[in-house]
């Protein structure tokens, strides 16, 4: 976390909380869980400057930003009924980073 995205970071940090906390008031008939992609190759960050993405692709492990298409698998698969025991998560999908 950096200093300068404070505001993001609090954010992040809510939505995590809220998410446990949603899970816990709608058990055991509802399951809620959040997912928190790193980079994703979108016309968002289409405008950054190819060394930052440079810079931060060198952080990722897997070396490159997800495909919007990878972000999309995660939240079906846990929507299904292969996820269901799965309640309360943030699962991290960015690549290693």
């Amino acid at each position: 976390m950096s200093p300068d995205c404070l505001d993001y970071n609090i954010a992040k940090i809510g939505l995590q909380s809220l998410t446990r906390d949603l899970a816990f008031q709608f058990k055991p008939r509802i399951r809620v869980n959040a997912v928190a992609p790193g980079w994703v190759d979108t016309r968002m960050n289409a405008n950054l400057s190819p060394e930052y993405i440079r810079e931060e692709t060198d952080k990722i492990y897997l070396e490159r930003f997800a495909r919007p298409e990878e972000i999309a698998r995660v939240i079906y698969f846990l929507a299904s009924d292969d996820a269901s025991y799965i309640n309360g998560a943030v699962l991290t999908v960015d690549g290693g980073y």
